[in-house]
């Protein structure tokens, strides 16, 4: 029994690359478009970090310049009057703290509201750009759907069937022999077999997760089936 579960699990893919037929060739550009698409918007998103930075550091200012309007309003009389003290002051002159922070204010303001607009710009643009990137990687699996179904599908279908008709024509035999089995018997043929399975099920899986980077990734080989043939008469 053991020959036999060894005999159906597929083989070491082969050294040599496997030919860049259409379908290949799609999955690659198909793999192209998603590193683009991904690329795109890791640059939007990196840019939107960006823009909330430079709006956390206006809003920032806004309040540096706010608490100094506050300051300089708070310090004006003191001002004035070390003004009016000093002999050669001038009452009108001086440096005007509250304007200066006035300004600062301005300023500031008006780069809050450019970094908020660029913002909500690029939070259109990532939602953009995702959607692209959903669909490009949509596409890649579909390529590699073309890709099985067009080399693995047929010998994987064909050496299903050909196991099936095994265990069907083997079932039949049985069946007719079945009263005269041995003590067991009916426990040890309905026992699962998941050692015999999980090789060849992780040999494909991986197989899948290479084309997904590379569209020149070979499958494992499959064991060429034969075609069932007819139950020989009695």
């Amino acid at each position: 029994m053991s020959a036999k579960v060894e005999s159906i699990r597929p083989r070491a893919a082969d050294a040599a690359p496997p030919a860049r037929t259409p379908e290949r060739q799609a999955l690659a550009d198909a793999i192209e478009r998603q590193r683009e698409t991904t690329a795109a918007l890791e640059r939007i998103e990196a840019a939107r970090v960006k823009a909330a930075s430079l709006r956390y550091a206006a809003e920032q200012r806004i309040n540096d310049a706010q608490a100094a309007i506050d300051d300089a309003r708070e310090s004006a009389p003191g001002r004035l009057v070390d003004r009016l003290l000093s002999d050669d002051a001038d009452t009108a002159g001086g440096d005007d703290p509250e304007a200066s922070a006035t300004a600062a204010l301005a300023r500031a303001e008006a780069d809050e509201r450019t970094a908020a607009e660029a913002c909500a710009l690029l939070d259109g643009q990532i939602a953009e750009a995702r959607g692209s990137a959903r669909l490009a990687e949509v596409r890649v699996g579909d390529r590699i759907a073309a890709v099985l179904q067009a080399e693995a599908f047929p010998q994987l279908i064909a050496r299903l069937e050909a196991l099936r008709y095994e265990v069907a024509a083997m079932s039949l035999i049985m069946g007719a022999v079945s009263r005269f089995a041995p003590m067991g018997y009916h426990y040890e043929a309905q026992r699962n077999y998941p050692d015999a399975s999980m090789a060849g099920a992780h040999a494909w899986r991986d197989a899948v997760e290479r084309l997904r980077q590379d569209a020149g990734a070979p499958l494992p080989a499959v064991t060429a089936a034969t075609e069932p043939g007819a139950p020989s008469a009695a």
